[in-house]
């Protein structure tokens, strides 16, 4: 997915507040790319030195651990090796009960100690904090010369100042960091050094963490600065709609997703667009799931919604910028039925409108099901009287969606 922000000239005070309760991501030339610290998605695709997992790792955590570097100049790069190495790439106890990626707070002695962060957000920044506040890692020069901005230097660096007893830690961590920047130049990511240079702020934080006593609150008058990766987990949209070819390459990424269910190792990856547990031979092979996927990756809401039949009314309610279609079908909106379909005999359905063909009387949907397996997830065409007799409502995904 090529993730592109709604640009704005000559914001209004009332558009940045409507973008902003609508989490909608917004340029405006007088503040920053994004609003939001943000996550990825697993994009698939082999990467040396990456397997599926820690790649899928990767992908999911660059947006934060970038900005976070930013805020605090740290190298992002190791951060995330020393995620994927601590966590497990994030299938860990302490990662999925605890938000807690790098052990934070544990013990040889008494692991329980591991301390508990409220959110994702919180327990990445709890590493930064960690090291911005202990004066050993300080007093080794993390906060200063190339550990700043080279990812080898920086693993070193707080290796030698006693951040584990590991005598192979830094080389685990090369190794991992060496499969992180070729996926980030597969992905057009900038390194460290390249977000040093063009955010000046990252050099400048890191001086003033140095000069003072390293204990001053993370709600500080820095200034964050929110890093958007320009790539997700799917394929581009087309404006106007996709033809059949086009929906069913849009559908890949989806298909392609490992693990398929959140109860296997790595499928909390899955929670990233709050897919749990949905009750079919795969989570991901479910009508709900796929549309989770789609309005999180594509209009940057990420919930968890009810069953199919009610899927559109609750889009409708949430006040995320939905719009009410009623039962008129439009390129990528969202629907509910509760009638019987071709492929969904049990109805109460819902899925994405990829595509409409009206010369050929056809529309084009990206749906998943309980039942055939990845044959069934995928897009499909069909006759698009069956779309408009009235059995199907829609919630439009105008002014959300980005191309």
């Amino acid at each position: 997915m090529v993730i592109s922000p709604v640009q704005t000239y000559a914001l209004t005070e009332s558009q940045r507040e409507m973008y902003s309760q609508n989490n909608i991501m917004f340029y405006d030339p007088n503040g920053m790319a994004c609003n939001d610290f943000t996550m990825g998605a697993f994009t698939g695709g082999k990467t040396e030195g990456l397997s599926d997992l820690q790649a899928a790792f990767v992908d999911t955590y660059h947006d934060i651990a970038a900005s976070l570097s930013i805020e605090y100049g740290i190298p992002w790069e190791t951060v995330v090796a020393q995620g994927i190495l601590e966590s497990t790439s994030g299938t860990s106890a302490f990662a999925r009960e605890r938000n807690n990626f790098f052990g934070i707070g544990a013990y040889d002695s008494d692991p329980d100690k591991a301390r508990r962060f409220e959110s994702v957000e919180a327990g990445w920044r709890g590493y930064y904090e960690n090291i911005k506040n202990t004066p050993t890692y300080r007093n080794h020069g993390v906060f200063s010369g190339e550990a700043i901005t080279n990812p080898y230097v920086y693993a070193q660096v707080i290796k030698s100042a006693g951040y584990a007893t590991d005598v192979n830690y830094v080389a685990k961590l090369a190794k991992l960091i060496g499969g992180i920047e070729k996926r980030a130049g597969e992905k057009g990511w900038q390194s460290s050094a390249a977000l040093a240079n063009a955010y000046p702020e990252m050099l400048e934080n890191a001086a003033e963490i140095l000069a003072d006593s390293g204990t001053s609150s993370s709600s500080s008058s820095k200034k964050s600065i929110f890093v958007c990766s320009m790539t997700g987990a799917s394929g581009n949209l087309v404006a106007g709609g996709m033809t059949l070819q086009e929906a069913k390459s849009f559908m890949e990424p989806y298909r392609a997703i490992r693990p398929r269910n959140y109860h296997e190792p790595g499928g909390n990856i899955l929670s990233r667009w709050k897919i749990n547990n949905t009750g079919c031979n795969s989570d991901l092979e479910n009508c709900v799931a796929y549309v989770q996927y789609f309005i999180c990756e594509y209009a940057n809401v990420c919930m968890g919604l009810p069953d199919g039949r009610n899927v559109v009314s609750r889009l409708l309610s949430i006040g995320k910028g939905f719009i009410d279609g009623g039962t008129t079908p439009r390129p990528y909106a969202v629907f509910s039925t509760v009638r019987p379909t071709k492929y969904v005999p049990s109805a109460n359905h819902t899925g994405v409108v990829l595509g409409i063909d009206t010369a050929r009387n056809k529309i084009i949907i990206g749906e998943a099901g309980c039942y055939g397996g990845l044959n069934y997830t995928n897009a499909k065409e069909h006759d698009l009287s069956e779309y408009t007799n009235g059995g199907y409502r829609y919630a439009y995904t105008d002014g959300l969606i980005r191309f």
